[in-house]
């Protein structure tokens, strides 16, 4: 697992944002994740026939939902629908494997030292 900053350019400028986000590698591919927004998951109730944006970067004002902070970053939401009421815990790490859904990935040690 590699450390990096992510940089983005606005309005002619370069800023390097503060926080910094893992880079893991599966398989032959490499996937970014999001920063911690929270070591643990968020309960929520979700309604049929309602679209929901699941933040992935962990900027969001409105964890675990989306906000558009995105924008000053490479990541997008995570769109979802369930088929049924349901009560569920999404992930606050960002750090799942099973997204938008905790699969308990908050309780490793990696998550657990983020700051």
């Amino acid at each position: 697992m590699r450390r990096c900053f992510l940089i983005a350019t606005m309005s002619r400028k370069t800023i390097a944002l503060l926080r910094t986000f893992t880079y893991t590698c599966r398989g032959t591919s490499s996937e970014a994740t999001g920063r911690v927004a929270a070591k643990q998951p968020f309960e929520v109730t979700l309604e049929t026939e309602k679209t929901y944006a699941w933040c992935k970067c962990g900027h969001s004002k409105k964890q675990p939902f989306c906000d558009g902070s995105h924008k000053i970053t490479a990541f997008k939401p995570v769109r979802f629908t369930v088929e049924e009421k349901k009560t569920a815990y999404l992930c606050g790490c960002k750090q799942t494997g099973t997204p938008p859904f905790c699969d308990g990935t908050h309780a490793t040690e990696s998550v657990l030292n983020a700051k």
